[in-house]
Order: structure tokens, then sequence, then C-alpha cells
């Protein structure tokens, strides 16, 4: 995940401190989930659903910054989960993922939430690929029971993926099976008339397609539209290099 180009949300101080690996689990062959604990997080509260944190990924005698979405939150055991994707062009995060045991050291950096639906705003557009996935499941899954007028799409890379999200939202799963990223998603995008807000996160050229489509071709109020590009096809951990 990258914040290269995001719509403001609710955004926290750079709050810093280190964590340490519990556990990781392969829960696809290209998707680990890695628990770390820190005794601040007993105390810590999401500033929203889509909380996401930076993780100092040591490399080359100097930290990257990388950032990811905390995928669950148990303040009872101090721990958080972060599911990470292992883009082809693994860089430093990935590498770090890989490398992962229980015992490993890494630096946590706060950050906030970008979901924010306006309180009349409707039905909601939540589309989302694999790499904000995670995000999007915690939005599904902080939603109240029985809420309605909310959609979801997710673009996945096949249809071997897999991904558990609770709530009483009904996913649409699309695999992208060999076209651009961000195709499905922009596919998805019929008779938005009647959304009232728009939450979309994945590959940020996809990302930009879509935007674009909502307020060019449907008329959605860029206000209401939360975006995010999390990253770029080709790009070294699917960031921008350096």
């Amino acid at each position: 995940m990258t914040q290269p180009e995001t719509s403001s949300g609710n955004r926290r101080g750079q709050e810093q401190w280190p964590m340490t690996v519990t556990a990781v689990v392969d829960l696809l062959p290209r998707l680990r989930r890695i628990t770390l604990t820190a005794e601040e997080f007993r105390a810590f509260v999401r500033a929203g659903a889509d909380e996401c944190f930076g993780l100092l990924v040591p490399a080359d005698g100097r930290p990257h910054l990388r950032w990811y979405t905390v995928r669950e939150h148990r303040p009872g055991l101090a721990e958080i989960d972060v599911d990470v994707v292992l883009h082809d062009h693994g860089g430093p995060a990935v590498r770090w993922a890989l490398a992962a045991r229980p015992g490993t050291r890494i630096d946590f950096r706060r950050s906030g939430a970008s979901y924010a639906p306006p309180p009349d705003c409707g039905t909601q557009l939540l589309l989302a690929d694999e790499t904000a996935l995670p995000a999007l499941a915690a939005i599904v899954e902080s939603l109240p029971p029985g809420t309605a007028g909310v959609r979801a799409v997710v673009e996945l890379p096949n249809t071997s993926w897999t991904y558990d999200v609770g709530g009483d939202v009904e996913i649409e799963w699309r695999p992208r099976d060999g076209t651009a990223p961000g195709t499905r998603l922009l596919e998805a995008v019929v008779e938005p008339g009647r959304v009232g807000y728009a939450w979309v996160c994945g590959e940020a050229a996809g990302v930009k397609a879509v935007r674009r489509d909502l307020i060019r071709g449907w008329g959605l109020d860029r206000r209401r539209i939360t975006f995010s590009g999390y990253w770029r096809v080709g790009r070294e951990d699917g960031y921008d290099q350096g």
C-alpha cells in the first residue's frame, strides 16, 4: 500500500514505536498475514475502519517506509494483523515479509484512516483490488448488522484467490484473469447515479480511471470520493523506487 495520491481522511500525528512479529501465516501463495505485538496496541484506538500505518522496513542501511492496513486489532493481546501481498517486483517490504519470523523486530508509524462517508450519502460504492482488500474487509466488518445500501466489488488476480470477510455485505468477486489492473473495477461502475459516496483503492492507474469515470461520466461530486493508489504496475513493492 502506498500514499502518494490519496483523498483527505482522518489522519493522526506520526507516533512511532517498535513491534515484534509473533506469527506468520500464508493465507495464499502470494498473500501473507503477519501478526505483530507492542504494548502500545493495548491502548491503541483506530482513527477509522480502514486504519493504515507505516512499516519502517530496514534495507540498504536505512528504513524504507511502506504503508499497510490494520487488518485486525486485538487490544487485550496487544496485537495487530497485517496482510501483505507479495508482488512480483519484490522490494524491501516483500523481502522483509518473506523473511519475517516470530521474534523479528520492525518499527510502526501511525497514520490514520480515509473511509469517511457523509451522513446523507445514501448508497455507498466500495471498490478494491487485492492490495486494498484488507481495508475493504475492515470497512465492511465495521458496519452495523443489517446495513443496507452498500455495494462492494473486489478485483482479484484470478479465481484461485479466496479471502474471508465478515459482516452482512455481499461482496462481488471479479477475477482479473490477465486484464489490466482496475479493468474489472471500471466495468463495475454501472448506473452509479444512485451512489452518494465512493471508496476506490487499488492500483494507481486503475483508481484514477475509475475516479475519472465517476466524476466525468456519472457526475458524482469529487468531494464524495475517497481514493488511493496503493501500488503501481512494475514498481518495486508496487511503489516508486527509492
